[in-house]
């Protein structure tokens, strides 16, 4: 995240006067903050009962401050200070955990008004300094931003107290410029259609062919592009005719590929398959290319994972790489997402806490967790045993039988799907 105050309106805005709403919980350092902007010190302040207003020069850009005062008497008054509110600025104290749920429960609740609709968002992470506080990433998933749908939001880590996180000067870089950032394969499907598999040593004629592109990541990466996200790839292509063909197709769909990158060591990935007359599928994965993303073109690509919302990663590149992919995403306080798809026995579980989300299918639940994953109570103790490993959220796929979900809060859901009467092709 790590837009201040500052750069975040004046990026957005430029030099004009606007209105900006500052609220929080009572205590949080609402006021605290709002005159170390103004001055620049540290003035003492009580309890606000009703509002302060000041307005604010910083730089190149001028902003009318409405503090309003947190404790929940005064809550309900909030509203009446929405209307031309162009920004909203979150103040929670980070040391504050027994009422964070309370927070959260406040921030949403203005979030969902009409007259606040089109405002920016920023949250300050605040008593960055106290030994208890929660970072931005623990207060981003607590708060629910993720859950934000075509909203623009920002979360600055700060101390009120020393002005840490208030007055640094971020470029318009900083600004989040991508819903999803694909960190995975590329593979060019070879598809054949047949009425059964051949035995060994048979030939068999087929029924169709087709070429498509897939694999794991760049899957993910096009989907989430057709359902309208601003996306980004970074991975690996061959520098032969199914990379070029490849690179195309992803440019085409409006995909960031500024870091998916050609290389003359390896041939692009290929993935062979068969798919018989049900719909069943059998496939081989060459994954050629995919297997030279490596540590370094990742950190060349720090700044896309910075500009990007979330992060998601799998398995058909290598482990090291993913590692250091969710480190820098943790380092920006991106969400980060494993498919840890295609499962190793040989997977180190370790990787599982560098992630924020795991997403598991049953069998691959069943190799991360050592037990069989059959049934919907099975589904429960392999996201409790997950979330022991270290990740926040846990959703296990369950084919038929739907999803399990569970953030280590509450009580893990069973998210059931429609019936399908059959499988068309599962590929």
């Amino acid at each position: 995240m790590g837009l201040t105050i500052s750069s975040l309106f004046q990026q957005l805005f430029g030099k004009k006067q606007m209105r900006i709403l500052m609220v929080g919980l009572d205590a949080a350092g609402k006021t605290t903050i709002l005159y170390k902007l103004k001055l620049g010190e540290i003035v003492t302040t009580i309890p606000t009962i009703g509002f302060n207003v000041e307005t604010v020069e910083y730089k190149n850009i001028s902003f009318t401050v409405w503090d309003v005062g947190g404790q929940d008497k005064i809550r309900p008054l909030w509203r009446h200070y929405f209307q031309n509110t162009q920004g909203l600025i979150f103040v929670v104290d980070s040391n504050d955990r027994e009422r964070i749920g309370e927070a959260r429960e406040e921030l949403q609740r203005m979030l969902s008004e009409d007259e606040l609709r089109e405002a920016i968002i920023l949250i300050f992470a605040n008593k960055q300094d106290l030994p208890n506080a929660m970072n931005a990433a623990e207060i981003t998933d607590k708060l629910g931003l993720h859950s934000l749908r075509n909203r623009n939001w920002y979360i600055q880590a700060a101390c009120a107290t020393s002005g840490d996180g208030l007055y640094e000067d971020m470029s318009e870089s900083d600004m989040k410029k991508f819903d999803v950032c694909i960190v995975g394969s590329c593979n060019v499907d070879l598809i054949s259609y047949v009425d059964r598999t051949p035995k060994i040593g048979e030939t068999i004629e087929g029924k169709k062919f087709e070429k498509g592109f897939g694999g794991k990541g760049a899957n993910q990466c096009v989907q989430a592009a057709k359902l309208g996200g601003k996306v980004a790839m970074i991975g690996k292509l061959g520098n032969d005719i199914f990379g070029k063909e490849y690179l195309e197709s992803l440019k085409q769909l409006g995909i960031n590929t500024d870091h998916v990158s050609i290389t003359d060591e390896a041939a692009t990935g290929v993935a062979p398959i068969i798919v018989d007359k049900d719909g069943q599928n059998s496939i081989i994965v060459i994954l050629g290319a995919n297997l030279l993303l490596n540590e370094d073109d990742i950190q060349k690509a720090e700044d896309i994972i910075r500009q990007s919302k979330v992060v998601v990663c799998q398995l058909e590149i290598r482990l090291e790489t993913v590692i250091k992919t969710f480190e820098i995403a943790k380092k920006y306080s991106v969400l980060s997402i494993l498919n840890p798809a295609p499962m190793s026995v040989k997977l180190n579980q370790n990787l599982i806490k560098f992630a924020d989300v795991i997403c598991p299918n049953q069998t691959e639940a069943e190799i991360l967790c050592g037990f069989n994953v059959e049934t919907i109570d099975d589904a429960k103790e392999a996201c409790k045993k997950l979330l022991e490993l270290g990740c926040r959220i846990v959703i296990i796929t369950m084919g038929s039988q739907g999803a399990v979900v569970s953030n280590g809060h509450d009580q893990c859901e069973h998210v059931e799907i429609e019936k399908c009467s059959s499988v068309c092709d599962s590929t």
